[in-house]
């Protein structure tokens, strides 16, 4: 029976050109399946058959008493007669697919020169192969066997480690026990016969060494290959490509000075492409009078976008109206948007007053923190802005209106449709544009430059000479930013204010930042053994100082904290009883 060694459309060549290699080997070959039946075998085979004067299943048989045919390996030897000399028989796995389908069972008679000769010259070409490949590895290799020994070492490893081959080889992998972590590594992939990977240092160089174990096909432990490189190169490259990083953003603030002198209104920092593609959508839609609903986190610059669009709109020498919905009472929120007429209500001053939208005709109306309004309101500004006209408080006529309607919020509308909080006619009036600012911890590539701008305001404004230090500058690149902008914004003024020295090194940011590491804002730690009462203060406590950081208003810090405002303005001014002054922030 024929062993089919490939199985495709060319299988039949496939075939023919295997059992004619085979064929020419002076070994002689046969390969079982799982059953140990043979399934080929190759000339050599049948010819080392007939010199016995026996067949193939007549060897085996004899074989077999001496090893499972089906699943064993080794070298055994095996007499037909008394006359012969006898049969050396090596049997090894079949792997397919990393299973084991069976068995390769090869046969010479002993003296026979041929076979010899020929397993020699294939072991010698393997072995120089593999010095050859081990000699051009730029890393340094290192093998030894199952009991820890160094069998072959190659000139890589002996130039990283600085230790001569002759130190090595033969010895227990021990002798490494002097390098850095060399020994607990070794010992950990021979321990868990898994890879284990260490950073050392050895004469002055940083190296990743790589210890894997070496496990047969079978799944047997034959020893360990360690790999050693040399990152040294790796991590001055890593901290070249940072200082020429920070080289080009020297240069981007000197581009930002130029700039700024031409155009006072150039305070849109885009250098990560997030803020390129939303720069791009302003420069499209800024000329329009489309609607444009602008989200994103609490401090992230809603504000700058939304100056960037009047900037550059049609409308920029008309008035702009910005109104905060949640900062006016619901009470007068409506008068304050569409006037009164005279007497419509108890304190109406008697010639009326005309509303916002009225004061912005022709102009651009703002509804920042368009979330906090009530659904009531909601209908009304609804009106407005399908019809275009306003009716006062107290009035029977309407008045034409032309505004654009530029709206913001921090809050996700599409959740507040779902839990009917917001309508949803009036959210698909304001989102014909939608622009979503994204967070600055999610594009590194705006905080130096945005802290450049930033610095060089507070600079004027304080009359100062500040300039970032490099470490300061690749701190605040890795920090989290929680607050966002405001936060950075904050820490800048803070920086300016409080540090004498014309450069802000990163010793000179508040505490809890410092401590902090590249975390930015601390999340809630209690350290040590303390009663539950006073663990329980401390969170609070440091819950509303880090809420404070990122929120200006209580009103966020309450919705940020999920509990009412007038929680938190008790917890942050409280006096006396269970110490509870330790909440005042």
């Amino acid at each position: 029976m024929a062993l089919t060694l490939v199985r495709n459309d060319e299988g039949q060549d496939s075939n023919h050109y295997y059992e004619g290699a085979l064929d020419s080997m002076c070994c002689a070959m046969a390969i079982l399946n799982t059953e140990a039946i043979v399934e080929y075998s190759n000339d050599a085979m049948d010819t080392l058959v007939k010199s016995t004067g026996k067949d193939l299943g007549f060897l085996l048989k004899l074989l077999a008493e001496k090893v499972d045919l089906a699943s064993g390996t080794g070298s055994y030897q095996i007499r037909v007669c008394e006359k012969c000399k006898g049969i050396i028989c090596r049997v090894m796995p079949r792997i397919e697919a990393c299973t084991r389908t069976g068995s390769i069972v090869t046969m010479f008679k002993l003296g026979c020169g041929d076979c010899l000769t020929q397993e020699q010259e294939v072991a010698s070409h393997i072995i120089d192969e593999l010095n050859a490949l081990l000699e051009s590895s730029y890393d340094g290799v290192l093998v030894t066997d199952r009991e820890g020994i160094v069998t072959r070492v190659n000139t890589a490893f002996e130039k990283s480690m600085m230790l001569p081959k002759g130190a090595i080889l033969g010895q227990h992998i021990e002798v490494l026990a002097d390098v850095g972590q060399g020994e607990s590594v070794f010992q950990r992939a021979m321990r868990t016969k898994r890879a284990a990977t260490s950073l050392l240092e050895s004469n002055g160089k940083n190296l990743l060494m790589t210890v894997s174990p070496i496990v047969s096909n079978l799944g047997k432990f034959n020893g360990v290959v360690a790999n050693v490189r040399d990152i040294t190169e790796l991590n001055k490259l890593k901290h070249d490509i940072e200082y020429h990083r920070m080289l080009s953003e020297e240069y981007a603030k000197e581009l930002a000075s130029i700039v700024r002198q031409q155009n006072d209104h150039a305070e849109f920092i885009a250098c990560s492409e997030p803020m390129k593609r939303i720069k791009d959508m302003i420069r499209d839609i800024a000329r329009t009078d489309a609607t444009v609903l602008i989200t994103g986190e609490s401090g992230t610059g809603k504000e700058v976008v939304i100056n960037e669009i009047y900037r550059r709109s049609l409308r920029n020498e008309m008035p702009i109206v910005k109104i905060n919905c949640g900062a006016i009472p619901a009470t007068l929120f409506e008068s304050e948007l569409f006037g009164y007429e005279d007497g419509a209500f108890t304190g109406a001053k008697k010639a009326g007053k005309p509303g916002l939208f009225e004061t912005a005709n022709g102009g651009t109306m703002v509804l920042d923190e368009i979330g906090e309004l009530s659904l009531d309101l909601q209908v009304k500004l609804l009106r407005v802005i399908q019809e275009r006209v306003v009716t006062r408080i107290g009035g029977v006529s309407s008045v034409k209106t032309d505004v654009r309607i530029l709206a913001a919020t921090n809050r996700n509308l599409l959740d507040s449709v779902e839990s009917g909080t917001f309508r949803k006619d009036l959210y698909y009036r304001l989102s014909v544009i939608e622009i979503e600012i994204p967070p600055l911890r999610s594009r590194p590539d705006d905080i130096v430059p945005l802290a450049i701008h930033l610095l060089e305001k507070y600079n004027r404004k304080y009359n100062k000479q500040k300039e970032l230090s490099l470490e300061l500058s690749k701190r605040l690149r890795k920090m989290e930013w929680l607050g966002n902008v405001r936060e950075l914004e904050n820490l800048i003024e803070y920086l300016v204010i409080m540090t004498s020295s014309d450069l802000l090194e990163v010793e000179h940011m508040p505490g809890r930042y410092k401590n902090k590491g590249m975390d930015g804002v601390g999340q809630v730690k209690v350290s040590g053994v303390l009663p539950m009462k006073e663990a329980v203060r401390e969170a609070k406590r440091q819950l509303i100082n880090n809420a404070k950081v990122l929120y200006p208003t209580l009103s966020e810090i309450a919705g940020a904290l999920d509990v009412d405002a007038s929680t938190i303005s008790r917890l942050v001014n409280q006096k006396g009883g269970e110490k509870s002054t330790d909440l005042v922030v």
